[in-house]
Parts: C-alpha cells; structure tokens; sequence
C-alpha cells in the first residue's frame, strides 16, 4: 500500500468510526417515555446481525484479524444474534441492501471462448468473417444474441430466487449487453462475479442461473471475401445497459457513415429502468 493509499484508508477509517460511535451513542443515549432506557444489547446485536446479512458471511466480520480476544467476543455475539447453523439465505431476510447480481455477458463470451458450446467473441468473429457485406449481420446477430441472453439470465437469476421466502424481492440483476467486453469513455465495463471473491449469495444466483441456461447461442454468418478488422472501428463504442427485473426496453438508433450501428438495435434490455453510457 502506497503512502497515499495508507492516508486514504487512514481518513476514511477515521471517519467511519468517528460516524459509528456517534450513532452508539445516540442509541444509547435513546429513553421510550414508558419503558425507559432502549435495550443496547439488543440493539448492536440487530445491527452486527444486519451488517453480517449485508457482507453474506458472518465470519467476514472477524476476518481482519480471526483467532483475536475481539473477534471471540464478537462471534460469539454473532451467533446469539444469527444462530450457530444459519445459512446465507436465513440471513439474507436480515438485509438492508439490494442482492445485485451482474453479468457482462461480452466478458463472459471472452472468458469461455474455446469451451464446448461457447460462442467465438464479436472481435474476432468479425475479424473471421472474411466479407465487409456482412458486417452489419454479424453485429446484429451479436446484439441480438446477448441481449436474449441478458433477458434468459435475469429470469433464471429471478426464478432461482424465488425459492428462497423473501429473497427474490432483494435481488437486482444488472446487465452490461454490449458485444465489446471493453468499458466506455465512462469507465470500465461491468464485472462479472468470481467464487471466492463475491458474496456468496451472488455467486450462488450468478453461478446457477449460468449453469440453467448454458451460453449465448450465435449463429453464424457465411463469408465470402475478405474482410478488414478496421472497417468495424466504430462498432466499438456501444451503450452500457443496466437492467433489473423483466420489463423490455429499446435503445435508439444511432448511424455512422451512414450505415446502422449495432446500438439501433440494443434490445431486450430487462429493466425497469435502463440507462445508457454513450460516447
């Protein structure tokens, strides 16, 4: 860690204790005018209990510095407040945040290209087309195929949920459907959640509702002459699309050199709100 990087976490560790014994204090400081002092036992065990649902894991609390006088003493809290053998999804009822689940379904092409079933990625499927008269099928054909898909993983992610009583009015899915895995002007591209390093209520909704409905399906278009990679360097920006629930949205055209760009066809956007980065 740089020293610059040590002052920032240094401030903001600062400023997020200065903000927690502020609101201890309050709460401890909180009188019902009937039954008197609040019950502060109570209290930080409901907020350790909502903290350890919001993180996935109870044990993420402690995980700076396990095996600590502290961290005994906080777990065992932990476990009068969530129970010994509580699961993720016993805890997810304790939540105060969304369950976002995310899929950059270009990343993901990317990711398992060479695998039984999955598709080539749009680069180089164009790269191999060998016709300029087919570039504007084969963007459709990309758009298209990952936008269904955008709309078949929210489903899966959303029908997964549904198992588990009050879950799935937690979980956002949000969807990144460009064809190119690379982010816009604005930022890198959304990321896909991995074992190990994700929450593991995402990466179950995640992991499942890819092994439910396999890849992108793409068909593939027939070439006949050759066909230069740099004729496709507009096709390169495209809107980031965010979606979260079933409803379809449809993004606008856009034209370059007079011919249609694969963003007049971002379809199939499962949103209730949709927002798009342009450059």
């Amino acid at each position: 860690m740089t020293q610059d990087n040590d002052s920032a976490y240094r401030a903001e560790y600062d400023r997020l204790w200065s903000q927690a014994v502020t609101t201890l204090t309050a709460a401890a400081r909180l009188e019902h005018d009937r039954y008197g002092t609040v019950d502060f036992a109570d209290f930080l065990a409901a907020a350790l209990r909502a903290t350890a649902a919001n993180l996935g894991d109870p044990h993420t609390l402690t995980a700076g510095r396990p095996g600590s006088l502290e961290s005994v003493a906080l777990s065992e809290l932990l476990h009068g407040a969530v129970g010994l053998n509580s699961t993720m999804f016993d805890l997810a009822q304790y939540r105060t945040e969304p369950i976002q689940v995310t899929l950059n379904v270009a990343e993901l092409v990317m990711g398992e290209e060479g695998a039984p079933g999955a598709p080539k990625s749009y680069d180089d499927a164009v790269y191999e087309a060998g016709d300029d008269d087919l570039a504007t099928e084969i963007s459709h054909q990309y758009v298209e195929a990952y936008s269904a898909y955008a709309e078949r993983f929210t489903a899966a992610v959303q029908a997964e949920a549904e198992k588990y009583p009050g879950v799935s009015d937690l979980v956002t899915v949000i969807v990144d459907a460009n064809i190119i895995a690379a982010g816009t002007m604005d930022g890198p591209g959304l990321e896909n959640p991995s074992e190990g390093d994700s929450e593991p209520l995402v990466w179950h909704f995640w992991s499942t509702a890819r092994e439910s409905i396999g890849m992108p399906v793409v068909p593939q278009a027939m070439s006949s002459t050759g066909f230069h990679r740099g004729c496709f360097s507009w096709f390169l920006r495209q809107p980031r699309v965010r979606c979260h629930c079933l409803r379809s949205t449809l993004g606008e055209p856009r034209t370059a050199a007079g011919i249609q760009s694969p963003n007049a066809i971002v379809a199939g956007c499962t949103s209730r709100s949709i927002s798009t980065s342009r450059p």
